[in-house]
């Protein structure tokens, strides 16, 4: 049994856990050169930070919020705090106190949901002081003469399982499109899988939703060899040519212009990835020819070499 039907396999199995899975598709990750796919592996594995744009199966998710208040007389209740009241007083950097994201190693997600128990995640003491001097202020009153002492976002054991599984089904799917490409994908010394093929079953499995893209053609690899690194005239003249609308390429021109202000190293900057592996991708939405397949593997591939990767 090769690597993949290995993983094929095992990703159709309760036994095997993803963190397990994960290892294999690192393997092949490495074997077949895709950056891609091995950074996606790394952060799962790892975990992601704070500041990291997540895949759409990690959140942000709308949370219930319960806060425990105190009042006279030594009073506590505990009520679900209304997000309605309260975002109007959060800046805009504590408006994520009413949703959840999952940053952790999967490894770790997967011992949480095997808890089979609701889970906490509370707020800030900062942000509690927030809400408690707008109370002291009279502009905002959540429990008539209480104060809020802690407050915690509710995590459920079903998010946490929906998480672990959607890690699962996409590396499932994922496999199963990479054989389709190169039975042999991912062996030492099996015949080279095509780059631009592979990066668009990455980004399609790991920021879309599943739907089949179609790769990359011998039309659209003439496109590419026009691309000049670093020229952004020969890059919107190829997305023009097979068929991106007008509004697309404005979309992506401003993406990499934003980008390049605040470049600190070389390739796409993240509202060309958001671009690339969210907005195109999760919804298919691309108008004209280009469609939804040249969306997976021609924009990933014109854009690759615009910044001269691959």
């Amino acid at each position: 049994m090769n690597m993949l039907s290995s993983v094929i396999d095992a990703a159709t199995s309760d036994d095997v856990a993803d963190s397990t899975l994960l290892r294999r598709v690192k393997v092949v990750a490495t074997r077949l050169g895709t950056s891609e796919l091995d950074d996606w592996v790394n952060l799962e594995l790892g975990g992601y930070s704070t500041d990291a744009e997540l895949p759409a199966y990690r959140g942000p998710f709308g949370a219930e919020v319960i806060g425990h208040f105190v009042g006279p007389f030594s009073s506590e209740v505990q009520l679900p705090v209304p997000s309605r009241a309260v975002l109007p007083h959060l800046p805009l950097g504590a408006r994520g106190m009413f949703e959840v994201r999952f940053l952790q190693p999967i490894a770790e997600l997967e011992e949480l949901a095997n808890l089979n128990k609701q889970l906490q995640s509370p707020w800030p003491a900062d942000v509690v002081a927030l809400i408690n001097g707008k109370i002291s202020k009279g502009t905002l009153t959540l429990v008539e003469m209480h104060n809020l002492a802690t407050a915690h976002r509710v995590v459920s054991a079903q998010q946490l399982r929906g998480v672990v599984d959607a890690v699962k089904t996409r590396i499932l799917g994922l496999t199963l499109d990479l054989e389709k490409l190169n039975p042999e994908a991912g062996e030492p010394g099996s015949p080279a899988t095509d780059a631009a093929a592979v990066t668009t079953v990455v980004y399609n499995h790991i920021y879309g939703d599943g739907n089949n893209i179609a790769v990359a053609s011998h039309d659209v690899a003439q496109h590419i060899e026009r691309v000049r690194e670093g020229d952004l005239d020969s890059l919107i003249a190829a997305l023009k040519q097979v068929g991106a609308t007008d509004e697309e390429v404005l979309t992506l021109q401003q993406a990499i212009i934003d980008d390049a202000s605040e470049a600190t190293e070389k390739g796409p900057g993240p509202r060309v990835r958001d671009y690339l592996g969210t907005a195109v991708l999760r919804t298919g939405s691309v108008a004209g020819k280009v469609g939804i397949g040249a969306a997976g593997g021609t924009l990933a591939a014109v854009v690759k070499a615009y910044y001269g990767i691959g």
